[in-house]
């Protein structure tokens, strides 16, 4: 075995995020910073052109070349799972493919908060490992002074999230949302999550513009809370002006491109 010294910070894997994590280590002086990766050099005429991913993907060379389990939902295939060997990981195989990152995500994901930004706030870290509880639903909590109201103006927001022995039978959640639909409530969200249960069952997370209390969105989840073994209502509360200010100013830009680009009439 080679001895290659001591060193302050060792990273595994030279993928995008272990190769950006050793740039900005590095940049210390006083630090010492060993990068590992499993793979080669990106030293390779394939890798600097796009059409190259037809040589570096399932390329034992540049890639892990793991397969799938079979599917039963693709007739019982294993397909080709591309996950990069190389230094730059799976960033060096993917066609040269660069997406910049939407601003409301960072955003919202900034918002979830971790244990560095409660310290950093002086917030104390009421639980932890969430991801982990029973159906997965928990992912956000509203905290408050005793006795203080949530404040705010314009419509309420009310998240849901929902699942059912039917979520795998066509046209199930198609009933479920129309049940919105028919109502006039307006859906800002939806998004699945695969459940615990087994394979093709998923929970469904959805946003409504109105209250819970409100009549339409009351009897929508009324009706959808009969076509479904659960649902629960997650968050209730009224919109943050900021919030809506920073939604209607992001649709404004939507509609300004498209009418720019002549998508609009």
């Amino acid at each position: 075995m080679q001895h290659f010294g001591s060193f302050d910070y060792v990273i595994a894997g030279a993928g995008s995020a272990g190769c950006l994590l050793a740039n900005r280590l590095s940049r210390d002086p006083d630090s010492r910073v060993l990068l590992l990766e499993a793979g080669g050099s990106d030293d390779w005429f394939w890798i600097d052109v796009p059409v190259g991913y037809l040589y570096t993907i399932a390329n034992p060379r540049t890639d892990w070349c793991y397969r799938t389990e079979p599917d039963p939902y693709l007739a019982g295939r294993s397909i080709h799972y591309a996950r990069g060997r190389v230094l730059g990981g799976s960033s060096s195989i993917n066609a040269m493919i660069y997406m910049r990152g939407q601003r409301e995500d960072w955003d919202h994901w900034a918002a979830l908060g971790n244990r560095l930004a409660a310290e950093l706030y002086g917030c104390a870290v009421l639980e932890a490992g969430v991801e982990d509880l029973a159906e997965n639903e928990t992912r956000f909590v509203w905290l408050a002074r005793r006795g203080a109201g949530i404040g705010g103006e314009g419509p309420g927001k009310t998240s849901v999230v929902f699942w059912g022995a039917g979520d795998d039978a066509p046209g199930w959640l198609v009933r479920c949302l129309s049940e919105f639909a028919f109502r006039g409530v307006n859906l800002t969200m939806i998004e699945s999550r695969p459940r615990k249960a087994g394979l093709g069952h998923y929970m469904f997370f959805a946003d409504l513009e109105g209250r819970a209390a409100d009549a339409a969105v009351a009897g929508a989840i009324e009706a959808v809370r009969a076509q479904a073994d659960e649902l629960r209502v997650r968050m209730d509360r009224e919109f943050n002006p900021m919030e809506r200010a920073r939604t209607e100013g992001r649709l404004r830009e939507v509609r300004e491109q498209e009418e720019r680009m002549g998508c609009r009439r």
